[in-house]
C-alpha cells in the first residue's frame, strides 16, 4: 500500500506544478500571439504601445499650420490718365496763326510739308482717348475754338506771352493692379492721340501708353510715331519708324493714396546729347527722357523737348501726370501755374517785328534769316534756338532784326528828303527870271 500511495502524491505534485504555469520542459515552445490578436482579446494598450508612450501624459500642443499671406495687391479695371504734357504743347506757336494742340485719334499723313490742320481735321475724342480744357473751375470736353483762348477765354496773344489753353490728354479704360506695399503698379491703357506743333507743320502719334512703377521709382512709356519734317525746306516730309520710347521718368512715386496718384516727372538736371546743343546752366534746365529726345530729333523738332536757349525754355517743362483709379470718385487736380521767368522775358510786341511777320505763312519756305545754316551744329551759339524746325528767335535777334528795318527806313527817308530837296533847287534854277 506505501508505493502505490507514493505514485499517486508524485502524480499530483507534477499536475499542480503544470496547472501552475512553471517552467517549461526542454524542446517546449510557445505559442506566439501577435500584437493585434492580443488587442483583440484583451483591453487595453498593448505592452508595446505602453512601452512608447512617454511618461508625462499631457501632449504638448501643436504648432498651428500657416496659412496663405494676405495680398495687398489692388485689380485696376478703370483708371484714368490725364496729362497735358507741358505748357509748351499749350502754346501759341511762332508761326502766325498757328497753335501747338492735342488731337484724339491718328491724324492721318498730310502727303508732304508745311500743312496745318482745321477744324474738319480735328477730333476731340475717338475710342478711350478725349481732348479736355481746363475752364477755371473743372475740366470739359475741348472745343476747336478754345485751342486758341486761356481757360477765361482770352485769346493768347503770343508764344511768348506765359498764356496757355490749358488742355489735358485724357487716358480711359486702364487695366493693371497696384500694390501700395510692395510699392509697385502696372497699369496699361489702348487708345491713339497726336500731338501738334504750329498746327500740325509738326506732329507726334502717341499711342498705348503703360505706367510702371517699383520701389517708388516709374515710367510711362508708350509707342511714338510720326513724320521727319525740315524748317529750312517744307517739302522735306517723311514717315519715322514707330517704338516704344520713355515719355516721362517718375520719382518718389507714392502708391498710398487708393484713390490715385499725381506726381511730376523729372526734368531738372538731365542732360541729353543733341545735335543742337543743350544749354546746362541756370535754373530750371533740364530735358524729357533721351529716347524721347532722340525721336524728335530724327523728326525735326528735339528742341521743343530740352532747354535750348530759347525765350520758351521756361514752358518746356513737364506737367504732373495723374492717374485715377475711379473717376466716379475722384476729380482731377487743377492745373499748376506757370513757372516764374528766371530771366526777364522780351515784349510779345518785339516777337514779330514790323514790317515783316517772325515767320513766313505755311505755305512759303522760311527766309534764311529764320533757318540756321548748314554748319549750325558746331558753329551756333547756345544762346540762339535752331530747334531745326520753325525755330524760336531770341530776343537779340528780334532786336537785330528791328535795328535792320529801322536802318532801310531811315536810308529811304534820307533819300526822299534828298530828292525833294535837289528838284526844289533845280526847279528854282530853270524858273524864268522877272
Amino acid at each position: 500500500m506505501t508505493r502505490p500511495r507514493a505514485l499517486i502524491a508524485l502524480t499530483t505534485v507534477l499536475l499542480l506544478v503544470l496547472l501552475a504555469g512553471g517552467p517549461a520542459t526542454a524542446g517546449t515552445t510557445e505559442p506566439s500571439v501577435d500584437e493585434d490578436t492580443a488587442a483583440e482579446i484583451l483591453p487595453g494598450p498593448t505592452p508595446s504601445a505602453a512601452a512608447e508612450e512617454p511618461a508625462d501624459e499631457t501632449d504638448p500642443t501643436p504648432d498651428p499650420t500657416p496659412g496663405p499671406t494676405p495680398s495687398s495687391e489692388v485689380a485696376i479695371d478703370a483708371a484714368q490718365l490725364r496729362w497735358g504734357i507741358n505748357h509748351e504743347s499749350n502754346n501759341r506757336a511762332f508761326a502766325p496763326g498757328t497753335m501747338n494742340m492735342f488731337r484724339a485719334g491718328l491724324l492721318p499723313d498730310p502727303g508732304r510739308g508745311g500743312q496745318v490742320i482745321g477744324p474738319d481735321q480735328w477730333v476731340q475724342s475717338e475710342g478711350d482717348v478725349s481732348v479736355e480744357k481746363w475752364n477755371g473751375a473743372a475740366y470739359a470736353p475741348a472745343t476747336w475754338a478754345g485751342l486758341t483762348t486761356t481757360a477765361a477765354g482770352a485769346p493768347i496773344p503770343s508764344a511768348t506771352s506765359g498764356l496757355f489753353s490749358d488742355h489735358q490728354l485724357v487716358f480711359d479704360g486702364g487695366e493693371g493692379t497696384v500694390d501700395p506695399v510692395a510699392g509697385t503698379a502696372t497699369i496699361r491703357w489702348d487708345g491713339d492721340a497726336t500731338v501738334l506743333y504750329y498746327s500740325g507743320m509738326s506732329f507726334i502719334h502717341l499711342s498705348d501708353p503703360v505706367l510702371q512703377v517699383e520701389d517708388g521709382a516709374g515710367q510711362l512709356t508708350a509707342t511714338v510715331g510720326g513724320f521727319a519734317s525740315s524748317m529750312t525746306d517744307q517739302s522735306v516730309w517723311g514717315p519715322v519708324a514707330a517704338r516704344e520710347v520713355v515719355l516721362a521718368d517718375l520719382a518718389d512715386v507714392d502708391l498710398s493714396d487708393p484713390s490715385g496718384l499725381t506726381v511730376t516727372p523729372v526734368w531738372d538736371g538731365v542732360a541729353v546729347d543733341t545735335t543742337a546743343p543743350q544749354v546746362r546752366s541756370g535754373a530750371g534746365w533740364g530735358a524729357f527722357p533721351a529716347s524721347f529726345v532722340a525721336f524728335h530729333e530724327e523728326a525735326g523738332a528735339a528742341s521743343y523737348w530740352y532747354t535750348s536757349g530759347g525765350s520758351t525754355d521756361r514752358f518746356k517743362s513737364p506737367l504732373p501726370v495723374t492717374v485715377i483709379y475711379d473717376t466716379t470718385t475722384t476729380a482731377p487736380p487743377v492745373p499748376p501755374s506757370v513757372p516764374s521767368p528766371a530771366e526777364p522775358v522780351a515784349a510779345p510786341t518785339v516777337v514779330q517785328p514790323p514790317p515783316r511777320n517772325a515767320l513766313p505763312p505755311p505755305s512759303r519756305v522760311p527766309t534764311p534769316v529764320a533757318a540756321p545754316p548748314v554748319t549750325a551744329a558746331a558753329t551756333t551759339p547756345a544762346a540762339y534756338q535752331p530747334a531745326g524746325h520753325w525755330g524760336t528767335l531770341t530776343a537779340a535777334e528780334v532786336l537785330r532784326d528791328q535795328l535792320v528795318w529801322w536802318v532801310l527806313a531811315a536810308g529811304l527817308l534820307c533819300t526822299a528828303v534828298a530828292t525833294v530837296a535837289a528838284t526844289s533847287a533845280c526847279t528854282r534854277r530853270l524858273a524864268p527870271q522877272t
